[in-house]
């Protein structure tokens, strides 16, 4: 319910904030909003969910007679393509959806898929309404993005505040951090802020990469941290990754005073079963 709430909110506000063809509206009285899935692919468990919220969003609106918008009620349609967790395919999906399809609103999921769409939606001059994206108009000032998440007027910092919050607190105190994440979007926003909150505590960076996001064995990865013995271990990853940074932390019994950061996927229900 928390998430259908959710998914009611952003729409809301979509309505409130786009301005849709008035004649094709009042033609079939129907609001069509666009989007892209991962239905296959790394993203595909945390996406479902996001989907699955949507199409409940959509029957509970329409069945209560739609969206009430100027004086009319308009039926919810929902238009989406998978885009196979690859970000490569998001502008091609959002340039259908505009000039093909004709929706009437955009929205977007995670930072990875947002941010190489955000130059189509600019072009057409079309609203967007961003769920989880990190820090995308940091880099864009676009004057038609909307974001749900509540990070604040400086995400790229306040995702990572509260692990470095909780390490400002360890007794005695930490002087180390270790440093990773996947090279994309998400992670490298989530990873640039967390350098700043490090230096900001005067902490030592003794490691800092990334990795692909194709990644499937972190053995390697955890060896280098472990190897680098830092006080703490900063973490920006999507759902896949964080399972298998998660489980080669354990397997190695990797030695830190604390372990986390920016990781996707850990409320998920199906990855909470697969680390037990």
């Amino acid at each position: 319910m928390k998430m259908l709430r959710f998914i009611a909110g952003a729409a809301a506000l979509a309505v409130v904030c786009v301005q849709f063809s008035a004649k094709a509206a009042a033609a079939d009285k129907t609001l069509t909003i666009g989007f892209t899935a991962s239905e296959t692919g790394a993203l595909n468990v945390d996406s479902m969910n996001q989907l699955h919220g949507f199409e409940l969003w959509r029957d509970q609106v329409n069945a209560a007679g739609g969206i009430k918008a100027g004086g009319q009620h308009y039926k919810v349609k929902l238009v989406y393509y998978d885009d196979q967790s690859n970000p490569s395919n998001a502008p091609q999906i959002y340039t259908k959806l505009l000039d093909i399809d004709k929706v009437d609103l955009l929205m977007s999921s995670g930072t990875n898929l947002t941010a190489p769409a955000m130059p189509v939606v600019m072009q057409h001059d079309r609203t967007l309404v961003a769920m989880f994206s990190l820090g995308i108009n940091d880099t864009f000032h676009y004057p038609r993005y909307f974001q749900t998440m509540p990070y604040g007027p400086n995400g790229r910092l306040a995702i990572s505040q509260g692990f470095f919050g909780i390490a400002a607190g360890i007794k005695p105190g930490v002087k180390t951090i270790a440093l990773v994440g996947a090279d994309a979007d998400f992670s490298k926003t989530a990873l640039s802020g967390a350098r700043e909150h490090a230096k900001k505590m005067g902490l030592k960076i003794v490691y800092d990469r990334t990795y692909p996001p194709s990644t499937v064995d972190f053995d390697p990865i955890l060896h280098g941290i472990a190897a680098a013995a830092p006080d703490v271990v900063f973490v920006g990853s999507y759902p896949l990754d964080t399972v298998g940074m998660i489980r080669a932390a354990h397997e190695l019994k990797l030695k830190t005073k604390l372990f986390g950061g920016s990781m996707v996927g850990t409320q998920i229900g199906s990855l909470k079963a697969q680390l037990g």
